[in-house]
């Protein structure tokens, strides 16, 4: 395969810049949906990550935790800014090989111009890492920097391991050619001997496996329960598919192409496209090799999730297609080549203008919208009581203000979903005799229920015959009686400019909230199943056929999640 020509790393401090001061500015003020919260606070606490464990994010982000600048929240946020703006300025340099140095300052910024992509950078995620090595193992081309990729390979796996096979094409990018059999077996020798030593980094797990008290997810101590954490055991047993749900390979695929395209909006990636076919055949002949390997390169990654339904508001899958995404503008950069025809650098212009008029950060710069409605949530439960959540974010998120804003040390962070584990009674009682014998049977010891609220959510036949028997109660659910609950309080916070996250949490707790009320015939009841219903609607930004069913005026059950 022919490399190209020499890297040029003048443009590398420009792209770091320009790229720096773009996330950091957007960066996130505090915890956000989904993992976001896990990772700042086993990051802060360096305790493990839910498997397989991600020991290198946490090893690499800890010292920008300390650092003395804006609050432990923001700062988390910034790691990713400053990896990611780093990610961006190697890959621009990279990019050099093929294109000129100033089409490959901007197409190595035009990442950072994809939505699904800018998130990952200011968010406290995995995905940032992945892209800095990614870029980093695109660098080495000698048999000398076949050793360096094993090194970066074996890292790549200790932060996200699945990404870390979908990067395999890049093995056969660096493999030493034009060498003696002798060089090249110890290339691959050293090259392996390498990745192991990247890989060492989950030696991490079993030495904080009993750190972090209420954060973290396992006990990774003992052999059995290292493989397991490894291979994603614990993680995947609590993984269910819907009941009675139906799934189309060929229409997965079609949503996420189109997932694909809109990054940069239609326009955009129509111009983007021009240039690969005009410039193709020019390209075939001088990087063919480079090609061939971009494209395998995005096929991976798109193949890590092409089996699981395609769910554009989850913001992981741009984690996962980031990937994808740069190999594009690989292709791109090599079909334009270092000195392009007029046509094509106008064709570029466009393509890169249209994709940053495209933008859109929808509004999560501003939004504090997760951390009210976490903080919220936990205010209703009384000293000393019982947090039982029912969705992943909202425990992560009481681990973010437990771990970073020391917030009510007195209760316990419950997560049904894994509250049958020891080490998940252990974790949550965090040194609490009362709170762990209230656990050990869960939920048939809980003592005195007045001081326990449940969310409402998924993983409720945990609950056994107890789930019917709760009541909304504030924010939350219980099991008082009637004339010692609070009126039950609205939980939107909805405002016009909200984030999409978090207009999709909601609006998931406004129908959950009105699958409460079905089969109730009260006219209380029904009008409140009603506004439940029509308050979700405002906040859903896509037509779901489970609030369609909740509009029904004679449903009598809940509809099934």
């Amino acid at each position: 395969m022919k490399r190209g020509n020499p890297i040029d790393w003048r443009i590398g401090p420009w792209v770091l810049a320009l790229a720096g001061l773009w996330l950091t500015v957007g960066a996130l003020p505090g915890v956000h949906w989904h993992d976001t919260g896990e990772f700042a606070a086993v990051t802060w606490r360096l305790a493990p990550a839910h498997p397989p464990g991600m020991p290198l994010h946490a090893l690499w982000t800890h010292g920008g935790l300390r650092a003395p600048l804006a609050d432990v929240g923001l700062r988390a946020n910034m790691a990713s800014a400053l990896t990611l703006a780093l990610a961006a300025s190697l890959f621009a340099c990279g990019l050099t090989r093929w294109t000129s140095r100033g089409w490959a300052l901007a197409l190595g910024l035009a990442p950072l111009w994809a939505p699904a992509v800018w998130l990952q950078g200011v968010r406290a995620e995995v995905y940032a890492l992945h892209l800095l090595l990614l870029a980093g193992m695109s660098l080495c081309t000698s048999p000398r920097g076949f050793v360096a990729v094993g090194l970066l390979f074996g890292f790549a796996g200790a932060n996200h391991s699945l990404l870390a096979l979908a990067a395999a094409p890049m093995a056969v990018a660096v493999w030493p050619r034009g060498v003696g059999r002798t060089i090249a077996v110890r290339a691959l020798g050293l090259g392996c001997m390498a990745g192991l030593a990247g890989l060492m980094a989950y030696v991490y797990l079993p030495f904080r496996a009993a750190h972090g008290g209420a954060v973290g997810w396992g006990r990774p101590d003992t052999w059995p329960a290292f493989i397991d954490t490894l291979l994603a055991r614990d993680w995947q047993r609590n993984l269910t598919a819907p009941s009675g749900a139906t799934f189309s390979l060929v229409d997965n695929a079609g949503a996420i192409l189109e997932w694909l395209g809109d990054q940069w909006g239609l326009e955009s990636t129509a111009a983007f496209a021009l240039c690969v076919v005009l410039g193709l055949p020019s390209a075939v002949r001088a990087h063919g090799g480079t090609l061939v390997v971009a494209a395998a390169l995005a096929a991976c990654a798109v193949a890590t999730r092409v089996l699981y339904p395609m769910d554009p508001f989850n913001p992981d899958i741009g984690g996962y297609f980031s990937p994808a995404l740069v190999a594009g503008l690989v292709w791109v950069a090599a079909c334009v080549g270092p000195r392009p025809r007029r046509v094509l650098s106008s064709l570029l212009a466009t393509a890169l203008a249209c994709a940053v008029l495209h933008f859109d950060s929808g509004g999560r710069a501003q939004s504090r919208t997760a951390e009210q409605v976490a903080r919220s949530a936990w205010d209703d439960v009384p000293v000393g009581g019982l947090w039982v959540t029912a969705d992943y974010a909202t425990w992560f998120q009481g681990m973010w203000l437990r771990a970073l804003l020391g917030e009510r040390p007195d209760t316990a962070l419950v997560f049904r979903g894994r509250v049958d584990a020891p080490w998940h009674v252990e974790r949550a009682a965090e040194g609490s005799v009362a709170h762990a014998r209230r656990l050990e049977a869960f939920p048939d010891r809980l003592g005195e229920p007045s001081d326990v609220r449940f969310e409402r959510g998924v993983e409720a036949h945990r609950l056994g015959e107890l789930g019917a028997h709760l009541a909304p109660d504030g924010r939350a659910l219980s099991l008082r009686p009637p004339d010692l609950r609070k009126p039950e309080v609205p939980d939107d916070f909805a405002a016009p400019s909200m984030d999409p996250d978090s207009r999709v949490a909601l609006c998931f707790r406004r129908a959950l909230a009105a699958a409460d009320l079905v089969g109730r015939h009260e006219p209380e009841a029904v009008a409140a199943r009603q506004g439940h219903v029509e308050a979700a609607e405002r906040l859903c930004p896509f037509r779901d056929a489970w609030l369609e069913a909740l509009k029904a005026p004679n449903v009598t059950r809940p509809p099934g999640l």
